[in-house]
C-alpha cells in the first residue's frame, strides 16, 4: 500500500464529537475510506491542509503515530478532543515545552501572509471584514477552535490547527486526525458533517456513542454548548457546499466507491450510499372549505346517506 495514492478521509470541519462519530461511523460502513499509511515527506505540503480529515485505525494501516511534520505546540484538551497549534520553529533538543505569551501586535503592524499551503477551496480571498481577518484570538467562538492556544506560544501567522479524537471498536482503536484554521472556520469555508446535506442523515452506531470513554459524555451537551458562540460567529457567511469535493467517494459514476477496508486491508466495491427520503408526517390532512366537506375538495370522511336516515329511524 506504499504506493497507493493517499487521500483524505472527509474534507470540512470536525467541530464536535457529534461530527467526529459520523465520520467514524461512514469509515466503519463502506463510504468513507479509511487511510492506509501516513503521508510521505513528499505528499505532505498539499495533505496537510485546512479543511482536511484524516482516519485511520492502528489495525491494518500499522500507524502507531501520526507524523506530518509540522511544528506543533503541546497538546491541550479541548472537550473529547486535542488540539495542537502551529509554531514558527519546533523546541530545541531537551528545551522545556513552557508557555511564554507573545508580545501583542502593535496596531498598523504589518503580519507576513501564511502562503506555504494551498487552503482549503478556491476561493481568492476572504470577505472584506476585519472581524475574520487576521489570525487574533479574542474571544470565546475562537476558544472553540483553539481551547487554550491563544497566545501561550510563538505561533505563526494564520497557523494551522490539529484537532484529534479516538474511538475503539471491536477492540481496535481508530483515531481522526483534523487540520483547520481559524480564518476557514470563520468564514464558513468548511462544512460540519452534521450541516452537510450528504452526511447530517447518518447516525453512528450505539457503540460508538456508548461503548466509548469520553471525558465529556454525549448526554452533557457538548454540541449545545459550543454551538451558540461558534453559529454566531459565522452566521452571516453562510456554508459554501458546493465547495466540498467528494472524488474520493465515487468511481466513474456507475462503480461506487472503493474505500480501503480495514477488515481485510484490501479496496473492496461498496455501493455509493443514497440518502433515505423523509416523507411527511402522515397525520397532516388538508382541512375542508368553509361550506362543509365533499369528496372532490376534502379528505375528511362522509357519512353515507342512507346510513344516516337508518340512524335518526332508531331514535
Amino acid at each position: 500500500m506504499a504506493n497507493t495514492i493517499l487521500k483524505a478521509t472527509y474534507e470540512g470541519y470536525i467541530r464536535d464529537t457529534t461530527d467526529a462519530l459520523k465520520i467514524f461511523e461512514a469509515c466503519l460502513n463502506g463510504h468513507l475510506m479509511h487511510t492506509s499509511r501516513r503521508p510521505h515527506d513528499r505528499e505532505r505540503p498539499t495533505l496537510i491542509t485546512s479543511g482536511n480529515v484524516f482516519v485511520y485505525e492502528e489495525g491494518c494501516s500499522g500507524i502507531k503515530r501520526w507524523t506530518d511534520g509540522v511544528n506543533w505546540s503541546p497538546s491541550r484538551i479541548l472537550g473529547n478532543f486535542l488540539v495542537y497549534r502551529e509554531m514558527n520553529q519546533a523546541f530545541a533538543p531537551g528545551e522545556k515545552k513552557r508557555a511564554s505569551k507573545k508580545p501583542k501586535k502593535q496596531a498598523g503592524g504589518v503580519t507576513k501572509a501564511y502562503d506555504q499551503r494551498p487552503q482549503a477551496t478556491h476561493f481568492s480571498s476572504l470577505p472584506n471584514d476585519p472581524a475574520v481577518a487576521g489570525d487574533g484570538v479574542g474571544g470565546e467562538e475562537d476558544r472553540d477552535l483553539v481551547g487554550s492556544l491563544t497566545d501561550s506560544y510563538d505561533f505563526k501567522p494564520n497557523s494551522l490547527i490539529k484537532k484529534t479524537i479516538s474511538i475503539t471498536h471491536n477492540g481496535i482503536p481508530h483515531h481522526l486526525v483534523s487540520y483547520y484554521t481559524i480564518d476557514d472556520v470563520r468564514s464558513g469555508r468548511l462544512v460540519r458533517p452534521s450541516d452537510h446535506d450528504y452526511w447530517k442523515h447518518t447516525q453512528p452506531r450505539i457503540t460508538l456513542t456508548t461503548g466509548q470513554n469520553f471525558r465529556v459524555p454525549l448526554e452533557d451537551g457538548e454540541e449545545s454548548r459550543v454551538a451558540v458562540s461558534h453559529e454566531q460567529h459565522v452566521m452571516s457567511y453562510p456554508y459554501h457546499h458546493d465547495y466540498q469535493t467528494f472524488h474520493h467517494h465515487y468511481g466513474n459514476g456507475s462503480r461506487g466507491p472503493f474505500p480501503y477496508s480495514p477488515q481485510n486491508g484490501t479496496y473492496v466495491p461498496v455501493p455509493a450510499p443514497v440518502p433515505a427520503p423523509i416523507p411527511a408526517p402522515p397525520h397532516i390532512r388538508v382541512p375542508a372549505p368553509a361550506h362543509g366537506p365533499t369528496p372532490q375538495d376534502s379528505s375528511y370522511y362522509t357519512m353515507p346517506t342512507a346510513y344516516w336516515q337508518y340512524s335518526n329511524m332508531l331514535q
